[in-house]
């Protein structure tokens, strides 16, 4: 099925391309998510806000942008918007660990994100959308409404703070 096929069954809604849209996105979307809050609960609510309100607003989409990062660029909204309604910058670093991986690799992989929760929001979604996700310049552009250009500076300042803060909690 392609894109245009899928938004034009979305506008009469159909529920099999819901299901379909939802099924084949929300995997980026939540990890997206989780590495901008660092919060599981509230990613899985955004995220559930998020489709709720593409689907309501599914009719004004003009094809701009794909679906994915039309639907991105909601899902990221609406994270900011909750966290700017209950002024709750914090970031929980609760990610749940297993047993079996070793004491360093864990002692590294809660030091990454301690230092990663002390970036701004968008230095952490410029980082999790390239580096993480492994989207091209041109797709994050799009994503974020930036030209390439600016896409590749925010990251090179990103990587650099984030750089700066692991030497600082001696990582290097």
């Amino acid at each position: 099925m392609d894109e245009i096929e899928i938004i034009n069954k979305l506008k009469k809604g159909d529920k099999t391309t819901k299901e379909y849209l939802v099924r084949s996105t929300q995997d980026f979307l939540y990890n997206s998510l989780l590495q901008l809050c660092h919060d599981r609960e509230l990613a899985k609510d955004i995220l559930a806000d998020s489709y709720l309100l593409a689907f309501k607003y599914i009719k004004n989409f003009r094809g701009e942008s794909t679906l994915t990062t039309w639907l991105y660029r909601i899902a990221v909204n609406e994270l900011k918007k909750h966290l700017k309604k209950m002024k709750r910058v914090e970031l929980r670093d609760d990610f749940d660990t297993k047993e079996t991986k070793q004491t360093q690799s864990s002692d590294k992989f809660n030091l990454l994100n301690e230092a990663l929760s002390k970036l701004e929001m968008d230095e952490r979604e410029i980082i999790n959308l390239v580096d993480v996700q492994g989207i091209s310049y041109e797709e994050v552009g799009e994503m974020l409404q930036i030209p390439i250009g600016t896409v590749k500076s925010r990251l090179a300042r990103a990587r650099d703070k984030l750089r700066n803060i692991l030497e600082d909690m001696g990582y290097f």
